[in-house]
């Protein structure tokens, strides 16, 4: 079967959390999860296969302007283009919602996610030290979203 990308239901947020905890040296908590899913901003998605999680991402968004809060794939299906096909899919339901810039931060060793940032058009605007714990920065990252 091949996987589809659904809009997250709040009962999707345990399974969203698990990934994050899986994923993530500090993870966001269930907490933070619950809070953020319920601003009129934040829009949840979620990549599945049969009724398995495959992946997740939370996105903000105000007045022509995204935020890419989170991303993850499940360890098992990394390297396997699921992220490529997650981050089309955002960017065209972007462009649906009229955004017209998204952002994000990303730690400054994170080869792979910088390398699939890269190949969909992000750019390094600025770097944040000790973002994510001493000697851990940030890289912020930016797309101009295209027509």
């Amino acid at each position: 079967m091949t996987s589809r990308i659904v809009r997250a239901k709040e009962e999707d947020l345990s399974r969203i959390y698990n990934l994050e905890k899986e994923t993530f040296e500090n993870p966001w908590s269930f907490k933070m999860f619950e809070l953020d899913y319920k601003s009129p901003f934040s829009s949840y998605y979620i990549m599945e296969e049969d009724d398995k999680l495959l992946g997740y991402c939370c996105i903000s968004s105000i007045l022509g302007e995204a935020n890419l809060n989170n991303i993850a794939i499940a360890k098992k299906y990394r390297g396997s283009g699921k992220a490529s096909i997650f981050m089309s899919f955002l960017m065209e339901e972007l462009k649906k919602d009229k955004v017209e810039k998204i952002l994000l931060e990303v730690r400054y060793n994170n080869r792979e996610a910088l390398g699939l940032y890269g190949k969909f058009g992000f750019k390094m605007i600025d770097r944040r030290k000790n973002y994510y714990g001493r000697n851990i920065d940030a890289i912020i990252m930016e797309k101009e979203i295209g027509e």
